[in-house]
């Protein structure tokens, strides 16, 4: 799971930044999201996607509930990063992946995934 990206970023000393270009969606937000704060920038054209875990399930009942607890248990781990890495209240982060939620570069800033947007000149 992403999670244990994230336990061992915490044990490296060297500060680690993160930059947002083309799409970024899904776990890839997530870890643009758990970048240093200050150190998180995209592109002014850089599209953010975030969204709720998603999981197919087949087998018998006893199998399908087992792998629904665990997409709930994924819910539940990566919406608390988003708070965490946000500063977002989590019944915020909740509502706005309960659904595919896309946003420009300057969108993500003011929800907090990144810090800065890089200029480019052209």
């Amino acid at each position: 799971m992403i999670c244990d990206f994230f336990v061992y970023r915490n044990q490296i000393k060297p500060k680690v930044g993160t930059v947002a270009f083309g799409v970024v969606a899904s776990q890839a937000a997530i870890i643009l999201a758990g970048g240093e704060k200050g150190m998180r920038y995209a592109m002014p054209n850089t599209r953010v996607m975030i969204h709720q875990p998603q999981g197919g399930s087949e087998g018998n009942v006893e199998e399908v509930r087992r792998q629904v607890g665990e997409t709930i248990y994924a819910r539940d781990k990566v919406d608390k990063m988003f708070a965490a890495f946000t500063g977002q209240p989590l019944d915020m982060v909740q509502q706005w992946t309960e659904r595919d939620r896309f946003m420009s570069s300057s969108e993500a800033m003011d929800f907090g995934l990144v810090d800065a947007l890089l200029e480019t000149r052209y």
